[in-house]
């Protein structure tokens, strides 16, 4: 999805290893994700970079997307989660950009939804790095884990005739899940 994108621009896509376990909707964080790839994108400078990166600090997760393209003026950040607000940039002209607007306030409603939140620095002329805070799934993820494994209906665990039990083909809300952040 992005690979296009990237070559038109002749964009770099950097990115560290994804360490850890966020307690998020997998769907929802993905989109958030690539919202934010897509912008650093778009609004990057021709032969740009941009980089994702993950660190686990005080019971959250925080996901970083970097890039070194255009940035944002202090008035512009101050405005950057409005609803159809494209921030003064037009999708005309040779510096125009497609986009409606829409895309970052998604973004902070759904991380809100999620129970994290995203912030935004950035500087005209250097680029802009966006951060996303999630708790921090890894503990709960684990003990979700051993608790499968200990169960005795667990989906690998055999039945009385020595087989397999069927997997379940019901799948928990979306929202309350973990996320791995690589894979």
């Amino acid at each position: 999805l992005l690979g296009t994108l990237l070559q038109g621009r002749q964009v770099q896509l950097q990115c560290s290893a994804l360490d850890g376990v966020v307690m998020a909707d997998a769907t929802r964080l993905r989109q958030v994700l690539l919202n934010l790839l897509t912008n650093a994108i778009k609004f990057n400078r021709d032969g740009g970079s941009v980089s994702i990166a993950s660190v686990q600090r005080g019971g959250m997760v925080a996901l970083r997307v970097s890039d070194n393209g255009r940035g944002m003026t202090p008035e512009q950040l101050h405005h950057l989660f409005e609803p159809f607000n494209r921030l003064g940039r037009s999708s005309e002209g040779p510096d125009g950009t497609e986009g409606s607007g829409i895309g970052l306030a998604i973004v902070k409603a759904l991380m809100e939804r999620m129970g994290g939140s995203v912030s935004a620095e950035s500087t005209p002329g250097q680029g802009s790095v966006f951060e996303l805070r999630l708790a921090d799934g890894s503990a709960q993820a684990g003990h979700a884990a051993q608790a499968a494994r200990d169960a005795p209906d667990a989906p690998d665990a055999p039945d009385a005739q020595g087989a397999p039990d069927a997997p379940d083909t019901q799948e928990p809300p979306p929202s309350a899940g973990h996320a791995p952040l690589a894979g």
